[in-house]
Parts: structure tokens; sequence; C-alpha cells
């Protein structure tokens, strides 16, 4: 038996620039050398966008920082001091994160608004949080509603420069369930689809002791 999931691509509004507040009394952008050669001390408001705070985490109301090369522990709360997982070779970006959290996050489950600094690029994030929905950490519907560049890497002098942004929006995805209830034939007919859209279709199944597969492999387009 299977559940059909539908994923729709909104194909307006991309690479909008909208305007971006920080939270108030949150703490500043802060991009910095410390004291030990190769360390940086890093800090950064949460930010509010079209009405919403991003300021919700399993961690408390900080910003989080997110290090894709640490993959037992990648989420930290700010801020980071003297730390050495920051390279000065690389910019360093803001994230607006709309996740919903399962049970196999390992922290909480439920629904978070997330500011994040990382120095990953979009892509490397993306797939970072595919895997979390394909592992079921996430739910599907799960995305990155904005971002931007944070610090902008002086390569000469070897630290960062504060930028501020405005964010970015970007092209998301819209994960909707297709079907009512379980589909137990060999095929599925969906209709009411726009010509204007790409359309992905992705899809776990259950077996008769109610044990659920991950979610398809299916690789969304960039």
């Amino acid at each position: 038996m299977t559940d059909t999931i539908l994923v729709t691509r909104f194909s307006g509004e991309q690479n909008r620039c909208l305007p971006l507040e920080p939270i108030p009394y949150s703490a500043p952008i802060v991009c910095e050398a410390a004291g030990a050669p190769g360390t940086f001390n890093f800090n950064g408001p949460t930010f509010s966008f079209e009405g919403i705070n991003y300021n919700n985490t399993p961690l408390g109301e900080n910003a989080v920082w997110i290090d894709l090369g640490n993959p037992n522990d990648p989420v930290i709360p700010l801020p980071l001091n003297e730390t050495s997982i920051i390279s000065a070779s690389k910019p360093i970006y803001v994230y607006l994160l709309h996740l919903y959290l399962t049970s196999r996050s390992g922290v909480a489950p439920g629904e978070y608004h997330i500011t994040a600094y990382t120095q990953s690029s979009f892509s490397e994030l993306e797939d970072w949080l595919y895997g979390a929905i394909s592992f079921g950490a996430l739910e599907p519907q799960s995305k990155i509603v904005a971002h931007s560049v944070a610090c902008v890497n002086n390569v000469t002098e070897g630290n960062f420069i504060v930028v501020s942004p405005p964010l970015s929006s970007i092209p998301s995805f819209e994960f909707e369930k297709v079907n009512v209830s379980l589909v137990t034939d060999t095929t599925y007919q969906v209709t009411g689809l726009d010509p204007a859209q790409t359309y992905l279709f992705a899809a776990d199944a259950v077996d008769g002791a109610g044990n659920w597969s991950e979610l398809s492999n299916i690789e969304l387009p960039r």
C-alpha cells in the first residue's frame, strides 16, 4: 500500500528582495577574528520576515549555526567564541528556515521558524534538508524560506566584513498529499495540474504490520 505525495514547484516570485528586520533586542552581527590564530567569534540576530519571527528553535530563541562538516551534531546555538569551524576563505550566509521536526530528529518535535547562519551554500543546505526528510527527521513541507549573505570574507585581511542584508527569497517547493486514503492499486491518476508548473511525485509505503518506508529517493530540480 502506498501513500502518495505531490511536490509542486512554485513558478513565480523568484529572487525577490524584501525588507528584512532584526528582531528587537537580538544580538548584532559579529564576525571577527579571535585571539588564537585561525579562530573567530561569531554572533548574529534573529530576523522577522514577511510578518513572521524566525526565533523559535528546539535550542531556544537565539539564532543557530549549522556546521554540515559535523554530521553528528550540526546545529549549534549562537554565539560562537574562539571557534575553529569558521573558514576565512568563504562567506557566511544567513538562512530563514521553516521546519517541521519529527520524533526521529532527536529533539522536541514540532513546527519551528529558525534563523540559521552557515558557510554552506544553498544547494548544500538544501541537500541536507532533503536528506533529513528522506530519513524521516523532517516533515516533507520543511523548506528554506529565504537567504542572504551576512558576512563577506576579506581574503587579503583574513577576516570578515559585515553585510547589511536585504534578504533574497528563493524558489520553493510545496509538498501536498494527493490521495485521501492508501493507494492499493498499481496505478494512480492525478487531475487538475497546472501546465505552467513543474511537478514531481514521491511516495512512501506501508506493510501489513504498519511499518512505513522512507520517502522515495527523488532528485528535486534546482
